[in-house]
């Protein structure tokens, strides 16, 4: 929402701020906010984890490493995001965009924890079944198979391996811990400024995602904000 509705929007666009300079300064922004969340929560995690195996400071700072790592893939794939779904529902209504999105998302997060997450009965079987797994290594080594997909899972077998003796993870995910990151950001930086730079002017100053024609104005003389998503 920052990268289009900010307050100050408007008042940017009236400078001589280059687009381009707009774009940074939003994406800087949204990795900031999309940010603090996983700190709060990854921050004690990693320092629990290093205490219950003891590990010593070089763990905590491969940890940190990762973790950067794994900020930086959230942002860049959510800055890329926001700007394709701008372009893709530039001409909607806010209502209408807002929600059409949402239910994209949650759509796709029902498909990936239908397909992984939710075990199946042969799944069960091939964890239960006396004499087969059962609890053993090998179990949870197909577990976590059933992960490989999540976008977190090379940085959680990356934690794994530096935490314990244990491997975990494969070649593959090695690889995409460090290059799918990078792409995404790569990808943000070169494919994201061009679909921003078409929609800002839509959204911003336009009467569909910006507002309609007769909306009800605040102080200020900017649109209110639509009473569903107050």
């Amino acid at each position: 929402w920052i990268f289009y509705r900010a307050s100050d929007t408007r008042l940017l666009l009236a400078t001589p701020l280059p687009l381009r300079t707009l774009y940074w300064l939003r994406a800087t922004e949204t990795f900031i906010l999309t940010s603090w969340a996983s700190v709060v929560l990854g921050v004690p995690a990693l320092l629990a984890l290093g205490a219950a195996y003891r590990r010593g400071a070089s763990f905590y700072l491969a940890a940190l490493v990762i973790f950067l790592f794994f900020v930086c893939l959230a942002a860049g794939s959510g800055i890329l995001l926001t700007t394709i779904a701008g372009a893709a529902f530039k001409r909607l209504r806010t209502r209408t965009g807002v929600t059409v999105t949402i239910l994209f998302l949650l759509g796709g997060f029902a498909a990936t924890v239908a397909g992984t997450v939710v075990p199946s009965s042969a799944d069960i079987f091939a964890i239960l079944e006396p004499g087969m797994l059962n609890g053993k290594p090998a179990s949870i080594k197909f577990i976590e198979g059933k992960f490989w997909l999540w976008p977190s899972h090379p940085y959680a077998a990356a934690l794994f391996s530096h935490a314990t003796p244990q491997a975990a993870g494969s070649g593959a995910t090695r690889t995409a811990l460090w290059f799918v990151p990078l792409g995404c950001l790569l990808c943000a930086a070169l494919l994201g400024q061009r679909p921003f730079s078409q929609t800002l002017p839509v959204v911003a100053e336009g009467l569909l995602f910006a507002g309609r024609e007769g909306a009800r104005t605040v102080s200020g003389g900017l649109a209110a904000f639509p009473r569903l998503f107050r």
